[in-house]
């Protein structure tokens, strides 16, 4: 999940090959004789059967109890100044050169991006801005100073500074946990952290997080084998992308070994979003055989779960932004743009704020009708900016970096830069026990460093 940026911004990208849609050599085992035969016992499913709700992605923090906030659309709106948290973005931050639409402005400041036709011509051309190298180097140098548990040794899920302290794991009742060395990591955040620093390295030519790179891939090497390849589709991407950067090829024997499994033992209907992001990684590998039943999927998998009302996916009872968002990119990532951009405009019609700006986390969705969770988690929420790059549609992409400089990102403390989890419908902090909600979560800052620096 990648997003898009300026190209004249930033410094000069180092060159480096496209990094979508090369296919994947397949390892000896899986000799196309065999893959064939595997091939014919795949079930055909359906996309119907409810469940309950999840982000695509794993969570980046413990889940927090209680309804969402409601908004009152006759309350006072807040200014266009950004939290108190988080400082006034230079002017220099914006992506393109595009002016936003000259429709009247939401009073978060952000109005919802205008989709515009894809082009025939391949993503890939977007570069990060120079302000959004800055955040994203100082997001990856907190995880590097400060989110490491050394008694689990592993990534925290989230953490802050705590009276020049740092503590992490914090729990949703507003505290630590209290057992420290009982092991929190989630290994899709420290996936995703590799390949955050291997981008940094790929953009700007730096080597000041080698030494992290040294430390963090023989660990992700340790979270992920050829024995246990994740069943989330967009995991393949970013292994691919690891794969390419880094050059170990440990990287690509387990992107095969989750491609066999995708062909072989795919995901159920409970999980559509993972049926989506399956059925796209087979299609991009290039493997004719694998191309075949991909595509042969997403069709399938269109046809039983599209509301066509809503231009959305069905997940019943709970829409998941986040989710809708990993389907599109999936979608958009295996040629079916037609599809993905529908499903933008729906995103756009049904699941933006108009009342502040951004993304909702999701809605619930009952008869025939949406009703909008207007909670924001800004993290998962940057996903859209890489559906933004894979759409090549720089508006989108510009949309999304401005409630990034304006919102999302949080600059301050000093050198705990970073995402939380969430903040209230308003961009303003929750309170959860009497602390407010300052931690950065590992999983909200991998995904923002992804978007920001990924070409596509």
């Amino acid at each position: 999940m990648k997003s898009t940026e300026q190209p004249a911004q930033g410094p000069a990208p180092a060159a480096r090959e496209s990094r979508r849609a090369i296919p994947i050599i397949l390892v000896g085992v899986l000799a196309l004789a065999g893959l064939v035969g595997a091939m014919l016992g795949v079930a055909t499913h359906s996309g119907t059967t409810a469940r309950v709700a999840a982000s695509g992605s794993a969570s980046g923090a413990a889940a927090r109890s209680g309804s969402d906030s409601t908004v009152n659309p006759t309350t006072t709106a807040p200014t266009t100044s950004a939290p108190a948290t988080t400082t006034t973005r230079p002017t220099t931050t914006s992506p393109t050169a595009k002016t936003a639409p000259t429709t009247t402005s939401p009073p978060g400041g952000i109005v919802p991006p205008t989709t515009s036709p894809t082009t025939t011509t391949a993503p890939g051309a977007f570069t990060p801005s120079a302000a959004d190298l800055v955040d994203a180097k100082a997001m990856l140098e907190n995880e590097a100073q400060h989110g490491w548990d050394s008694c689990y040794n592993g990534l925290y899920i989230n953490w802050n500074d705590t009276a020049g302290a740092t503590v992490g794991n914090w729990n949703g009742t507003g505290q630590p946990d209290a057992t420290p060395c009982t092991r929190h990591e989630d290994r899709m955040t420290t996936l995703r952290y590799l390949d955050g620093l291997l981008l940094y390295k790929a953009d700007t030519g730096s080597t000041e997080f080698d030494a992290e790179i040294a430390r963090i891939e023989p660990h992700v090497l340790a979270l992920f084998t050829t024995a246990n390849p994740d069943a989330r589709g967009w995991a393949y991407d970013t292994v691919v992308q690891i794969a390419q950067l880094s050059g170990n090829p440990a990287f690509t024997a387990i992107a095969n070994s989750m491609l066999h499994r995708y062909a072989t033992s795919p995901a159920d209907s409970t999980r559509p979003d993972w049926q989506f992001e399956e059925a796209s990684a087979l299609v991009q590998s290039g493997v004719p055989a694998y191309v075949s039943l991909g595509t042969t999927e997403l069709n399938q998998y269109w046809q039983a779960d599209a509301l066509p009302n809503l231009g959305l996916v069905n997940e019943p009872s709970i829409i998941v932004t986040a989710d809708q968002v990993d389907i599109a990119t999936a979608l958009a990532r295996a040629g079916f743009t037609s599809q993905a951009n529908q499903m933008l405009n729906g995103l756009e019609a049904h699941l933006w704020d108009p009342v502040y700006g951004g993304f909702g986390e999701g809605a619930v969705y009952s008869n025939g009708s949406l009703s909008l969770k207007t909670k924001k988690t800004g993290g998962r929420m940057m996903n859209v900016m890489q559906l933004g790059k894979s759409l090549d549609n720089p508006t989108l992409v510009s949309t999304m970096d401005s409630l990034f400089q304006q919102h999302i990102y949080q600059s301050s403390p000093n050198g705990y830069q970073g995402v939380l989890y969430e903040q209230r419908p308003d961009w303003s902090l929750y309170t959860i026990g009497g602390t407010t909600e300052t931690w950065v979560t590992s999983e909200a800052m991998g995904i923002s460093d992804i978007a920001l620096l990924s070409p596509n």
